[in-house]
């Protein structure tokens, strides 16, 4: 069977190894891009056993994460998302190891703590508000022009700023601007959210 037309939307969808999302290359950029994927499929009736066309939908947005150990990656996919590259140093590897072997030693208590850390992040994403972002700045911003793909490059840049005021929206000078007869809440972006999009 076929998803809801709803059911990929505003959620997370996580493919933890690359090699099994390469398949759904094209539907998953699309998604990403357009935030819609719609697609005419051939189907057989059960029924009739006849082949007849019938259209889905899946609407988005969507938040998209994947994991490779392959170094490179599809130039179109690199477009559209940011690559987090693992600490691979020796001493990680033994900050890793020592995690591991204290996880043992903790036990059913460890399991106890991860629950309660989902759960305080699972509230603090609760105290979030829909709300506007305004970067006061925008106009000041450079951002380099001689390749194509800095097109895409610099609209991810400035949705990273806005996602940094976003999650510090508590700690951020906010208002309300009227918009079509209606109050519209926005949060103004501050100098930290640059910073930590440029980082």
């Amino acid at each position: 069977g076929y998803l809801p037309k709803d059911f990929l939307k505003r959620k997370l969808l996580i493919l933890e190894e690359r090699v099994g999302a390469e398949a759904a290359d094209y539907q998953i950029r699309v998604l990403q891009s357009r935030q819609r994927l719609s697609q005419a499929v051939v189907v057989k009736d059960p029924a009739t056993g006849k082949m007849h066309t019938r259209h889905f939908e899946v609407e988005g947005p969507i938040a998209y994460l994947e994991t490779t150990t392959n170094s490179r990656i599809n130039h179109e996919n690199a477009t559209r998302c940011f690559e987090l590259h693992l600490d691979e140093t020796e001493e990680q590897t033994r900050r890793i190891h020592q995690r591991q072997r204290e996880g043992r030693m903790e036990g059913v208590r460890r399991r106890h703590n991860v629950e309660a850390v989902r759960r305080r992040h699972h509230n603090a994403q609760r105290l979030l508000q829909s709300v506007r972002i305004f970067v006061p700045y925008v106009s000041l911003l450079s951002f380099p022009s001689r390749w194509l793909r800095t097109r895409r490059d610099h609209e991810r840049f400035l949705c990273l700023i806005e996602a940094a005021a976003f999650l510090h929206q508590h700690q951020r000078e906010s208002g309300v601007v009227e918009e079509d007869g209606q109050q519209v809440a926005f949060i103004r972006a501050s100098l930290d959210d640059y910073r930590l999009a440029y980082d």
